[in-house]
């Protein structure tokens, strides 16, 4: 049992930040100034970036058990505000010059974000819940996830003797590719809630009992290539 004159304040709150940077890079080149115009050659650039990212909070500010008088306001907050922030890059060179041929360069960037748990501010069990003031029992959810993320790829062919080569294909080939997946728990793992429970309240002011998510994705993905046969 608890008897208080004063404010009575109950709270939780999450910021958590998970921050993730991940980058590939990959360049070949050849050169070659021989005069063999049966020269063959390949040269292949592979890059690629994976980014893997979860974060599972679960916030709770309550009351359970507690028989409570208070001649001022009683306040019951539960708040998150946590963050992923993901960049995920890829990029691939490939060229060659010189009578050779076959230049291949392929960049790929993967991204998969997942924000989930619980924000819940209640009372439960108590009895009775005398509040002079008013009585407000809130929870809040404003977790974020912001992904970026790209792949990229150029490939450069440029030889001699190209009367040589004439109705032959040399190649040159340029992949660029970036996904994102992202995603904000699901109905059974990711809830917000304010709730009175087996409890009777009586206040001389307002009660206020509110719950609201404000979860928010804000996502990039690109992808670009470009061959010069030259």
């Amino acid at each position: 049992n608890l008897s208080l004159s004063d404010q009575v304040t109950v709270s939780a709150n999450t910021d958590l930040s998970v921050f993730a940077l991940s980058a590939g890079v990959s360049v070949v080149a050849e050169t070659s100034t021989g005069g063999n115009q049966s020269s063959t050659s390949l040269n292949v650039s592979v890059a690629g970036s994976l980014s893997f990212n979860t974060l599972e909070t679960n916030t709770r500010a309550y009351l359970e058990t507690v028989t409570l008088e208070s001649s001022d306001d009683v306040t019951i907050a539960a708040n998150d505000e946590s963050t992923i922030q993901s960049i995920t890059l890829a990029g691939a060179g490939a060229g060659t010059t010189g009578s050779g041929g076959t230049t291949v360069a392929l960049a790929g960037s993967i991204s998969s974000n997942t924000v989930d748990g619980t924000t819940e501010a209640y009372i439960s069990d108590s009895g009775d819940l005398q509040v002079g003031g008013a009585h407000s029992l809130t929870a809040n959810d404003s977790k974020s996830i912001e992904a970026d993320g790209g792949g990229f790829a150029l490939a450069i062919e440029a030889g001699k003797g190209r009367a040589a080569t004439k109705g032959k294909s040399l190649g040159t080939v340029a992949v660029g590719a970036s996904q994102a997946t992202n995603a904000i728990g699901d109905d059974t793992t990711y809830t917000v809630q304010a709730y009175i429970s087996q409890t009777d309240v009586t206040a001389q002011g307002d009660v206020t009992v509110a719950a609201s998510s404000t979860a928010t994705i804000d996502a990039l993905a690109m992808g670009g290539s470009a061959s010069v046969d030259a």
